[in-house]
């Protein structure tokens, strides 16, 4: 899924954490539109200066088809809050992560690990 590179760059940058990935999407309705949104926008869904810089940062120096191909090599599938294979019980915590990263399957018995 193209937009899973956007989850994986999100998940990457230092201070920006489960909270404020849903300030990001409550306010550009996914997270591409919130990778290449402005300074002045993303300071408008919450983020803070340091956070934007490191968002900055990061949209320079990572190459995020790169980075899906490292974790398609590594037969790593990613799981994002948007997928129906997220883990229920683990959507229900308090600040559950973004993006998890599974090697093998899930079965119906890992639910509760």
């Amino acid at each position: 899924m193209a937009s899973q590179k956007y989850w994986v760059g999100f998940n990457v940058v230092p201070s920006i954490g489960p909270a404020k990935v849903r300030a990001l999407l409550d306010r550009f309705g996914d997270l591409e539109t919130a990778w290449h949104a402005n300074e002045g926008a993303l300071r408008d869904a919450g983020l803070d200066r340091k956070a934007i810089a490191n968002l900055q940062k990061a949209r320079a120096s990572l190459d995020l088809d790169a980075e899906m191909a490292r974790i398609e090599r590594k037969g790593i599938t990613l799981l994002t809050w948007e997928d129906a294979d997220y883990p229920p019980f683990l959507r229900e915590i308090y600040g559950p992560p973004p993006v998890i990263y599974v090697r093998g399957t899930l079965l119906p018995e890992d639910r509760w690990a």
